[in-house]
Parts: C-alpha cells; structure tokens; sequence
C-alpha cells in the first residue's frame, strides 16, 4: 500500500509545477506583447516622450496590449529631415539593431510630423520583415530616403491625419499624396486650427486654437503641441 506521505508530496509536487508553468506562461505572454516604437516629430524633446510613453503603458484599452518606447526628435537638425536622419544616426542604428534582434516579435514603428521620416529609415535599415509595421501620423515622408529591402508600402505601412469639418490638420495633404487610398483620417470637432488637428493625433488636449509657434514653446521641457497631455492613440486601432 503506498505511503501517504508519498502522496503529500506528490501533490505538493504537482501544486508547484503547476504554479511555476503559470508564470512562466505569464512572463512568456508579456514578453510577447507588440512593441510600438514611437518617433516625435520636430520639436518633440526628451520630456514630452517621457509623458508620451508613462500615458501610453497607463491607456486603459492600448496599454493592456502593447509596450511602448518613445524617441525625441533631434531638434538640433532644425525641421529638415535629411539633416535630421544624418543627426540621429547613431539612434536609429541602435534602434533598429534591437528590433532586429527581435525575430518573430510584431513590431509597430510610427512617426508623428517629421518623426516619420526617422520612422522610415529605422526601418529601411533592418531589412526584410513581416511583423514590421510602419505609421505615419500626418507627414508625408520625404521619398528621399531610401525604401528598405522588402519593404512593401502598400501592405506595411498605414498613414493617418485629423480634420474637423472643412479644416484639415497641417499634414493632411502630403499624407494624402503619398499614401492615397490607404490614408486613414480621424474626425474631430474640438480643433479650430490644422496645427491642432496635427497634434490631436497624439494628444487629445491639444488646444483647440493652437498655432505653430505655440507648438514650440517649451514649459518644465514640455512643448506647446503636448501641453494639457491627454494621449491619443486610436492609429493603433488596425494593429491589435
């Protein structure tokens, strides 16, 4: 007859299993996550990505289903945005070896104004992807740069911008141009102005009468664009 001690254990054993399989099944699940790796357009400083990024991981819909890494603009290149690649090269470099090591990971690089163009060349530098997806939030991004090897645009990339009723967001045009019938617009009736509109596609609080130049004005590091922060991430509604 078998020993009940035996048994005792046995389950003990069992419970324990069972316990440590859960959590590495949870830590496998959260390692999994989508990553979305967010680029700012000019005028973006280290603050406002820091806000961007701590609203982002606390949004009560996208925060549960993606992690979220958000870059600065390299505000010293000025608003060309060749110059801008060129400055931020050691970056995206560095960036776009960690997403390469990351085979099998869905992955989700956006850029916001002329963020996109460095959104764009992180991702030309890693090479062919099918878990790969690139957003660009009202910019057209300059055809300069070079496409990446395997890089489809018609099947990987997605572009958004604003309007509210006639008034359209500041890039609306050059969104429209480059991505044409893939162009996804979200509708507003709280702007006035297109600048408003342009940073409605990443904070919601924007100012309704916001113009360029009070998009710049920085306040404690934070900028005009992402004053009154209130994180807007509806371009993420394709990429669950």
């Amino acid at each position: 007859m078998p020993d009940p001690r035996h048994r005792l254990w046995a389950r003990r054993l069992a419970r324990l299993c069972l316990v440590i399989a859960t959590c590495a099944s949870g830590i496998s699940v959260a390692a999994e996550k989508p990553l979305v790796v967010f680029f700012g357009g000019y005028g973006a400083t280290e603050a406002d990505m820091r806000l961007w990024q701590q609203a982002a991981a606390a949004d009560p819909v996208y925060g549960r289903t993606f992690d979220f890494e958000g870059i600065p603009y390299p505000n010293e290149a000025g608003s060309n945005v060749l110059r801008a690649v060129a400055v931020a090269e050691p970056t995206l470099d560095a960036v776009a070896n960690r997403l390469r090591a990351m085979p099998g990971r869905r992955i989700v690089v956006a850029g916001h104004s002329s963020g996109a163009a460095l959104a764009v060349s992180t991702v030309s530098r890693i090479g062919t992807s099918e878990t790969i997806k690139l957003i660009s939030l009202d910019a057209g991004i300059n055809t300069e740069l070079p496409p990446a090897l395997g890089f489809f645009p018609i099947t990987h990339l997605e572009c958004w911008s604003a309007a509210a009723g006639d008034v359209l967001s500041f890039g609306y045009r050059r969104a429209q141009a480059l991505c044409k019938d893939s162009l996804f617009v979200l509708r507003t009736t709280r702007c006035n102005t297109p600048i408003c509109l342009h940073y409605s596609l990443v904070n919601r609080g924007a100012d309704a009468d916001l113009t360029f130049k009070q998009s710049r004005v920085l306040d404690h590091g934070i900028s005009g664009g992402y004053a009154n922060f209130s994180v807007n991430l509806d371009w993420l509604a394709h990429s669950k």
